[in-house]
């Protein structure tokens, strides 16, 4: 049975502007020293974090608007359903500001991608953030208001799952849509 990707009042979310997860002058496990990747986590449902403040400190962590801000990823769990990702870019020896946080985990039922938190993941051959369409096409029995559904972009169809790079596909994105928050639900 396909479930449907819309809250109880029958909307549905935006997906964000991809962020690159992989790619050119990185290694395994280590930020590369064009683009870094900070962590929060929350508690709150709803919550839509602000980005923090980017001093011009490589491999900066610490807290902001009393948030803290790891290096890498803690884990969800029960009690701490959320962790959101940013990331910022250094171009000519200085950092940009980091980009509005994203889900990056959240704890979920069913196998699924979590309880109102859908991830897609497209390669590419350039550093340029792809654009993602919703469109009324069926791919792979589903429509864009199912979960699962792998919507197209710029540089081709999306995949439920990371693919890795490749000679071809230097870069790997990522994006998320939330379901909206129903407008009287009172869930945060």
């Amino acid at each position: 049975m396909t479930q449907c990707f819309v809250n109880e009042d029958g909307e549905y979310g935006e997906w964000t502007t991809p962020m690159r997860i992989t790619g050119a002058n990185g290694k395994d496990g280590e930020d590369g020293d064009e683009i870094e990747f900070i962590y929060t986590r929350s508690t709150i449902v709803w919550e839509n974090p602000q980005a923090p403040f980017s001093p011009q400190i490589d491999d900066w962590t610490g807290s902001y608007d009393g948030r803290v801000w790891t290096d890498h990823p803690q884990g969800v769990n029960k009690d701490i359903p959320l962790e959101y990702v940013c990331q910022r870019s250094k171009i000519d020896g200085t950092w940009y500001p980091y980009s509005t946080p994203v889900v990056w985990s959240r704890w979920g039922r069913n196998g699924m991608d979590g309880d109102g938190c859908e991830y897609v993941f497209v390669r590419s051959d350039n550093d340029m953030p792809p654009t993602i369409t919703d469109s009324d096409d069926t791919y792979d029995g589903k429509t864009y208001l199912d979960d699962d559904y792998c919507p197209l972009s710029s540089a081709g169809r999306c995949t439920d799952n990371p693919s890795g790079v490749s000679r071809s596909f230097r870069y790997e994105w990522a994006a998320t849509r939330k379901m909206t928050e129903p407008s009287d639900s009172g869930i945060r």
